[in-house]
């Protein structure tokens, strides 16, 4: 299960957050979930089974100002999670986000 996830420490507008922040934010909602996934998933394939589960946020359901970047990271997480799903089922291997 990847569980991961950053905020900034409270809503902000988004010129107002300073770049290591962005950088920290996508690299810990999004890096770390496409990193894991390569890391766990041959050997799922390899044995034509295994879930993986990805949380992603309801704030990347809909437009969240304040929140854009985090907002965004959790859509990719969703996005990425969906597609994945597709390209694997046929692998034994079950994707949820």
């Amino acid at each position: 299960m990847n569980n991961v996830g950053v905020m900034y420490y409270y809503p902000q507008y988004f010129l107002d957050i300073s770049n290591q922040k962005l950088f920290d934010l996508i690299n810990i909602n999004m890096t770390s979930v496409i990193m894991m996934t390569r890391i766990v998933l041959p050997q799922m394939c390899k044995r034509k089974c295994g879930a993986i589960i990805n949380m992603s946020s309801s704030a990347g359901q809909l437009p969240t100002p304040q929140m854009t970047v985090y907002a965004a990271t959790k859509e990719f997480v969703d996005s990425f999670s969906r597609a994945l799903a597709y390209e694997y089922s046929s692998h034994g291997v079950e994707v949820q986000v």
